[in-house]
Formats: structure tokens, sequence, C-alpha cells
């Protein structure tokens, strides 16, 4: 790749989730290997502020839904990409994708890439249409699931050949930070992730109702914040669930907490590639998820953890158990499954082989 060909990765969200933590990881490790590139940043967005501790190069642009039929922000978004001389733009969301897109056609930009990273149907819309068509060059994915919810409303919406899928990359941690401890008491249940509808973590309350009448001694320890805080802790308290039930908050570094558990639970009602499942699964702990979108692509039923039907608790109670009686075969198929699909070396490899092999 030559030197004044630069990669651009463009982020509005201002909050911190896995599309922010992919864009960051990727520019970080690309920057560290002398490629050229920028992230297009919300100002004061986490992403803005982790990408300026990581001494990345940044521009703060401003981009709202509608931004795409404002001819003076696609203007001065294709006045960018001159100046930083951008060759490639990889972009996330839905409308940084329609006024990113837009500009970058008519901006002198050669590969125009939309990331999908979420498994949801992308919308029928004459927008979508148009810019699908007639403007991105290329999508990228992170799972099979993506793949497929991609063409979910129009088989036609986008060249299919033009589609590649890379699953997100993990950090392997070193096998002495391995968990593969004996189950005890109480069982330690986990979960990862924002307290959002999406990651549906109510299916846990629920999960302790069924384990406690059952005369279970566990605790569920939830890690995240979001939304949903204040309606999680009201069923808490009101199923009288305070010693069983802990929601943690957000955590920076959770490595003693993968290695605390005896088993992962995963609630999301749809996962566009399961980050924390795979997180959990590299410490070598096992995990039950519901049989939908990403997670089969991770989970080996009976070999590397669970899959149940959405929203059956039963089931998920009766995996736990199966699972404990079982828990070293499951936690080293799943640490085994994880080192061999997802280390983040290889992935980091593939991504650079992408962006290469194209470039030459």
């Amino acid at each position: 790749m030559q030197n004044n060909q630069t990669i651009c990765f463009l982020n509005t969200v201002k909050t911190w989730g896995g599309g922010e933590k992919w864009h960051l990881d990727i520019a970080t490790h690309l920057h560290s290997i002398g490629w050229s590139i920028i992230l297009y940043v919300s100002p004061q967005s986490e992403l803005a502020n982790r990408a300026q501790i990581q001494k990345l190069p940044i521009r703060e642009v401003e981009i709202g839904k509608y931004s795409f039929v404002n001819p003076l922000k696609v203007m001065r978004l294709r006045e960018y990409y001159q100046t930083d001389s951008v060759d490639t733009v990889i972009m996330n969301l839905s409308s940084d994708m329609k006024i990113g897109a837009l500009a970058a056609k008519n901006g002198r930009v050669r590969r125009i890439i939309y990331r999908r990273g979420s498994a949801i149907p992308i919308k029928n819309s004459w927008i979508n249409q148009i810019m699908l068509k007639n403007h991105v060059t290329e999508i990228l994915a992170n799972s099979q699931a993506t793949v497929e919810t991609i063409f979910e409303n129009n088989q036609n919406i986008f060249d299919q050949n033009q589609v590649t899928v890379i699953p997100n990359g993990i950090d392997i941690p070193a096998l002495e930070k391995l968990n593969q401890k004996e189950p005890s008491l109480p069982l330690r249940i986990g979960n990862v992730g924002r307290l959002y509808k999406q990651k549906a973590q109510h299916y846990l309350i629920d999960l302790a109702i069924e384990l406690k009448s059952t005369q279970h001694n566990f605790v569920i320890e939830i890690v995240g914040d979001g939304v949903d805080h204040h309606k999680l802790s009201s069923l808490i308290k009101e199923n009288n669930l305070e010693n069983e039930v802990k929601l943690l908050g957000f955590k920076q570094d959770i490595e003693e907490f993968y290695q605390s558990l005896d088993v992962f639970v995963l609630t999301s009602v749809w996962e566009g590639f399961g980050y924390v499942l795979a997180e959990a699964m590299s410490y070598g702990v096992p995990a039950v998820a519901f049989n939908i979108s990403s997670n089969p692509e991770l989970i080996t039923h009976g070999i590397n953890g669970h899959l149940v039907p959405l929203g059956d608790i039963r089931a998920i109670a009766l995996s736990i158990d199966t699972i404990m009686k079982d828990r070293q075969r499951y936690s080293n198929a799943a640490r085994q499954k994880v080192e061999r699909e997802y280390a983040k070396a290889n992935i980091l490899y593939k991504i650079e082989s992408y962006l290469i092999d194209k470039k030459e």
C-alpha cells in the first residue's frame, strides 16, 4: 500500500460498542505497522477519546440521520476525503454509510466499504437501494448470520460476490489465565453486555426464579450498564432476588470476572457476532445461548456449550446442570474453538490481506 493512500474509518457513534471497538482495534493495528489511517469521529465521543489516547489521527465530523440530503455536508465530507488522500473508507452506521458513500463516490475514493456487524435486516428502502447498488463497492460482515440478514428483505439489493465475511478477533488470554476451576457453590453464572432490550437480561431474572425454585445454590452476576438498569433492578426487588442476582455495572477490565465464573449465559435475542460469548469461551468458560443468529457459529451444542430454543428458561437451567457434570471437557473445547478460529492475530492478518490484496 502506498503511503499517500489513506484508509478512513468513519464512525460517528457517541457511545461505545462492538462496532467502535472494531474500528479502534483495526485502526490501531494498521497504524502500528505503518499504514496511513484516519478516524472520522464525533466530537467528544468515546471512540474519539480512545483514539486520542492511542495517538491515532482523527478528524471530528458532525453527522446526523439525514445529513446525506444536505449538499453542504456532503461537499464538506468530500473535501475531507480529498484533503486526507482517502483511498478506502470503512463505515458501520447506516447514517454514516449514506453520507459517507455519497461523498466518497464523487470524491475519488476507490473502495467504499460498508461493514455490517449487526444481524438486523437491511431495510429495503429506496435510499438503501440507491446507496448499495450505486455507491458502496463492498460489504464486510462479521458472521454468516449477518450476511443472511443483508439480503433478507431484498435478494438483489447488493452484489453477493462483493460480500466478505471476517469475524471479530479475540485477544486470547495466556494459558495461566485460563479458567479451569471445578464447579463450586454458589454456582457463579455470568453475563456481559449493555443493559438493553437486544441483550434481554430479563431472561436472567427468569432463570434466577427457575433455579431458586429448584433449590440451586447460585449467583447470577451481570456486567454492563444501560437504559434497562432501572427495569432490571425493579425485577430483582419484586422477586426477592437481591442475594441471587447482582448488577455489577460497567467494568473496564473483566479478566477476573471471567476467571471467577462457572458458566456464561448469553440471553441476547440477536447477535451479529457474540463478542462477549467468544471472549468468555477464550477463558475456558463454557456457555449457554439461544439457538439464534450467529450463536451456532460459536457454540457447537454438547461440545463447547449448549444452544437452547429462544426464551426457553427451563432448557437453560438443564443445560447448566449438564455442563457442570463435565465442565472440564466443555472448558477445553470452548477455549480451543476460539483459539483456532478467532484469535486476533489471525483475524488481523485476514483484514490486512483483504485490504492489501485488492490494492495491488
